[in-house]
């Protein structure tokens, strides 16, 4: 039974579904004449329906022609790329046989470039299930992996090379009888990525062993000007490429939902905790289990599921069709969350506070890790316990914001704001894929705040605290005012909702202490409390260096985020403050019900929420004193006199 019977079969259990099945066959991948090995592939890799990129971009590319993708990343790219790769082997071997010509006779037909040994590997394992059904052989070469290993796989005569550039050309000017005469297709992947990277060269290098007849593709999020450049001069495309653009690079996914917590720098872990610990569990719509229905035709797929990676007893499905990671117990509760540190440095401190934060009985750590300098087998295993479900956080570098293999992530935090506002765009793009909501939390201190305002030009939002009637505020209201803020549930928000706030102050301390008493061995009782410590003073060493590397931000945006931190300047130069930044709209609401779970009746209740008032008025009276700044010293005061009316 063939992958396209399959589809029929999926639909045609009553009249109304045999209709919706002719508008799928119209729209579907049954359009595009496929090979019938090539739709059980695409049954196997869960897909019932094609992505808009794939339904944009596939008959384009089964043409022929040189073509240039731009999709954001999760758009469902990889597949838009190895469907035509395969099915244009597939009819060369069959016009080969028919001819009589042996097919061991040729190298390599098809290469695929891609920027980071995880993105090669994860491109190869959803080419293998895409091309179970085929003959075809696919191999990976990639950097950090045994020479020996490269040279049996090289001598396999394989169909489809998947390689990282560097370990690619190596191997193309080290051996003597290893080309690449044969290639009918090259894909560069993450085109943008390659290039960041300095790639260049070996692609140049690579692209002079191929011959003039290829096809080229050319997948990327963004389109820089050197890679502009590199496409007119390198002569790797033709002169006019057909270019399929599904979205703005400027965009981010509509299902994702983001907020930004403004800190101060020494508050950062806290906020994190309070994210992991209280925020974050908060999500009835992001754990899959809760929303998992069998499909119909879950027992018609079972025989063939179970031959792949992807149709694991560790993978689900969704209601929706999408496949995702089981999870268990909290980690179901919390989700899988991706964590982006600025250095290594950064990343080592953070799992091992999370790590203590958040202790496991089992054999898996709560929180695991991965940079650009790590080993490869701990990243390997690192990455495998992040994908099960074992260890739901992950803490990176930018390293994994494009190109590591990560499964739908529920939340993505950013420790450290991106600088760049494409950066922010695919650090983000990890979540929210596929058609599930995913949430994006950004901690924002003092110096962070333009790079943040840059972001929200850049997005094309309006700057937001969430209160109500911001736009008409008078400017001696002030920010904090009760009955002007809002309150709104995790589950309430919406992509319009990107709004910016501070952790309430009550919650604030308390994490605080938490994150002093881990590091004073209160609460430890380990031995890597010293390497724990030391840390934080590597951190800061390598926060200085980092700070030094990272692009500036515009001036209107250091100056919009000096007018928000101590008010809008008049002419004199006087500053007049609209009061501090209020509390998260999000962190409001979840601080309220945490008050409120501890009551028992509604009298309790009402006697709570004038608490909450009170503290809230004092918070208020300590960040503002907090934020206090003096327009003259006491010296100057007295020197002229302002001292005396002041009654100093």
């Amino acid at each position: 039974e063939d992958g396209r019977d399959n589809y029929e079969r999926v639909s045609s259990t009553t009249p109304d579904k045999t209709k919706k099945n002719k508008k799928e066959n119209k729209n579907g991948f049954q359009s595009l004449g496929l090979s019938d090995s090539i739709y059980r592939g695409i049954v196997k890799l869960g897909y019932r329906m094609p992505t808009p990129v794939q339904r944009k971009a596939l008959p384009v590319v089964l043409s022929g022609i040189d073509t240039v993708v731009m999709a954001r990343t999760g758009s469902g790219k990889t597949a838009a790329f190895l469907i035509p790769l395969v099915e244009k082997l597939l009819q060369s071997r069959a016009n080969y046989l028919s001819a009589g010509t042996s097919v061991k006779n040729f190298s390599a037909g098809g290469v695929v470039l891609s920027p980071t040994r995880e993105l090669s590997t994860q491109t190869l394992r959803v080419l293998k299930t895409l091309a179970l059904q085929t003959d075809l052989k696919c191999i990976g070469i990639n950097g950090g992996e045994s020479m020996e290993k490269h040279f049996t796989l090289l001598s396999s005569s394989p169909d489809i090379i998947v390689a990282t550039p560097g370990r690619l050309s190596h191997h193309l000017l080290e051996i003597p009888d290893f080309h690449l005469k044969n290639v009918e297709m090259l894909i560069l992947d993450e085109a943008d990525r390659l290039f960041e990277m300095g790639f260049a060269m070996q692609i140049r290098q690579i692209c002079t062993k191929l011959p003039q007849n290829k096809q080229t593709l050319l997948f990327s999020a963004t389109m820089p000007k050197v890679l502009v450049e590199f496409t007119k001069t390198s002569g790797i495309m033709s002169d006019e490429p057909a270019v399929v653009r599904l979205d703005n690079e400027a965009t981010v996914s509509e299902d994702l939902r983001i907020g930004f917590i403004t800190v101060r720098s020494g508050e950062k872990d806290a906020a994190l905790l309070h994210l992991l610990r209280d925020v974050l569990p908060q999500v009835k719509t992001s754990a899959a289990p809760a929303n998992i229905e069998d499909d119909e035709d879950d027992d018609d797929d079972k025989k063939e599921s179970d031959e792949t990676v992807i149709h694991s007893k560790k993978m689900t499905r969704t209601k929706k069709g999408v496949l995702i990671p089981k999870l268990k117990g909290g980690e179901a509760a919390r989700g899988l969350t991706l964590v982006f540190a600025a250095t290594r440095h950064h990343v080592d401190y953070l799992t091992m506070l999370i790590n203590r934060t958040f202790p496991t009985t089992g054999e898996h750590k709560t929180a695991a890790c991965i940079y650009g300098t790590m080993d490869q087998e701990a990243r390997h295993l690192n990455l495998t316990t992040f994908r099960s479900g074992h260890s739901p956080i992950l803490v990176v570098t930018d390293v994994a914001a494009r190109g590591i293999d990560v499964p739908l992530i529920d939340h993505v935090i950013h420790y450290n704001f991106p600088p760049a506002p494409k950066l922010f765009v695919h650090r983000s793009g990890r979540a929210a894929r596929a058609g599930r909501i995913g949430y994006c939390w950004a901690l924002v201190d003092t110096e962070e705040m333009p790079y943040m305002i840059d972001l929200y030009v850049f997005l094309g939002r309006k700057l937001s605290t969430g209160h109500k009637n911001q736009d008409n505020m008078d400017d001696s209201e002030n920010l904090n005012d009760e009955a002007k803020q809002v309150e709104y549930t995790l589950d309430d928000m919406t992509p319009e909702m990107v709004h910016y706030g501070t952790v309430p102050e009550s919650t604030l301390v308390e994490e605080v202490e938490n994150v002093r008493r881990i590091l004073d061995s209160e609460l430890s009782g380990g031995h890597d409390i010293d390497a724990l410590k030391n840390l934080t003073r590597v951190c800061n060493n390598a926060m200085k260096q980092y700070r030094k590397s990272r692009p500036e931000p515009s001036n209107a945006a250091v100056r919009r985020a000096k007018a928000l931190l101590e008010g809008d300047k008049e002419q004199s130069g006087k500053r007049i403050s609209k009061g501090s930044i209020p509390s998260h709209p999000v962190l409001r609401g979840i601080e309220r019900e945490k008050f409120l779970s501890t009551a028992s009746s509604e009298e309790d209740k009402q006697k709570i929420l004038q608490k909450m008032n009170q503290l809230r008025k004092r918070e208020e009276f300590l960040k503002s004193l907090n934020n206090f700044r003096p327009r003259e010293t006491v010296f100057e005061a007295f020197g002229t006199g302002g001292g005396k009316d002041a009654g100093v």
